[in-house]
């Protein structure tokens, strides 16, 4: 849906403090993650959006996708053969790229994929603090253009501060290390897919509405996405069948 300039100012704000906002009860990062994909599909008109984090070895692992279609989850994963994010998580810096049909040899295993799924076009944005490198988010595109200048400075933004609340969230925490951090969130995504396949099934919906249902059950109850998730996989919860696929499916 589209939004008018107001309301995409707004939204860019509320955007930025929800993301910095680490001291709610609730906080985790795979929420986070979650919010900063959906919202940079809502606010840059993309095909789709997704964040990865590198794990102790460099491998990077999906955290979060603005759609839980497979084609995402597919382009996102190849990134650990080659492409723009993983280009960007090693240097540190964005990586544009304005038109993918012309990336086939530089990103031979992700190039295909991504044109296969109606992908035109990818900017991608290190997830990164200070000399850290943490992952990178991809913004998708469907038409062979790039983002504008005031754009690409906003996706950097949302990037930086998602960054820094990784951080933030390590120290208040007073775990270990960043790495620690970011180890359990790997573990609490891995519980949500889980989750979210338990759901889907049980109630005969796509993974994406499952999300939705996990997600919003967490914000009603003022609860921590990966704890909802965790008492779905041990059997402590089943929610209530979804009112209706419309309802689920307009998202905020």
């Amino acid at each position: 849906m589209e939004i008018d300039t107001a309301q995409r100012e707004r939204l860019l704000l509320d955007t930025m403090v929800e993301l910095a906002d680490t001291l709610v009860a609730e906080f985790d990062v795979v929420a986070m993650l979650d919010l900063l994909t959906r919202r940079s599909v809502q606010l840059f008109s993309l095909r789709g959006a997704g964040a990865v984090l590198a794990d102790q070895h460099g491998y990077l692992r999906v955290m979060a996708c603005s759609t839980e279609h497979a084609w995402l989850t597919e382009v996102l994963q190849a990134q650990n053969h080659d492409g723009p994010l993983l280009d960007s998580y090693r240097s540190g810096e964005p990586v544009s790229t304005p038109d993918l049909e012309a990336a086939c040899s530089r990103w031979p295993t992700f190039s295909p994929l991504a044109i296969d799924a109606g992908v035109r076009s990818v900017c991608a944005f290190p997830l990164h603090l200070r000399h850290a490198l943490l992952g990178a988010l991809g913004l998708f595109g469907t038409e062979t253009s790039t983002l504008s200048t005031d754009d690409a400075r906003w996706a950097k933004a949302l990037a930086d501060v998602a960054s820094i609340s990784v951080a933030q969230f390590a120290i208040d925490q007073e775990r270990d290390s960043l790495p620690a951090c970011i180890s359990t969130a790997m573990q609490n995504r891995t519980i949500v897919e889980q989750a979210q396949g338990m759901l889907a099934e049980l109630q005969s919906v796509d993974l994406d509405e499952a999300f939705t249902l996990i997600r919003r059950y967490a914000q009603a109850h003022d609860q921590r996405l990966t704890d909802v998730a965790y008492t779905i996989v041990t059997g402590g919860l089943a929610l209530p069948q979804p009112a209706s696929t419309a309802e689920s499916a307009a998202e905020d």
